[in-house]
């Protein structure tokens, strides 16, 4: 999300994975302090540089098919996350109940041992943070 490169050990990490979800949901982030992700991409994870930082996440859910049609319920959240500290990963909780969805932030500390999983199948892939 910035130009030039920084060093990972300068870094800290936002994911938009609830790796807890008890149902089918999927969040991305859409844009970092106002600057738009790319959007063939649409990340679960970005590297920033220290400080307070603004993303929003578009978070989705209750995935179906009827009438030849995918139906889905999303919501777009802003998130701040304030004073986000270098080797730090930072993960969004989803909670929802029958009046929409909320989201909090999780500091899981430093150098924390996180990643995602991808690719599934025969090709499962696990991808880890680095610092």
């Amino acid at each position: 999300m910035y130009e030039g490169a920084s060093a990972l050990a300068d870094t800290a990490v936002f994911s938009s994975l609830d790796e807890r979800a008890t149902q089918h949901e999927v969040a991305t982030i859409r844009s970092v302090d106002g600057k738009d992700t790319p959007r063939s991409v649409f990340p679960v994870w970005v590297r920033v540089l220290p400080g307070t930082h603004h993303f929003t996440v578009h978070y989705s859910t209750n995935y179906g098919i009827g009438a030849g049609a995918i139906t889905y319920k999303y919501a777009e959240l802003p998130v701040t996350v304030v004073d986000m500290k270098p080797r730090h990963v930072y993960v969004t909780r989803f909670g929802r109940t029958a009046q929409g969805v909320s989201v909090s932030v999780e500091d899981l500390g430093e150098r924390p041992r996180y990643g995602i999983h991808t690719g599934g199948g025969v090709n499962p892939k696990y991808h880890l943070v680095e610092f």
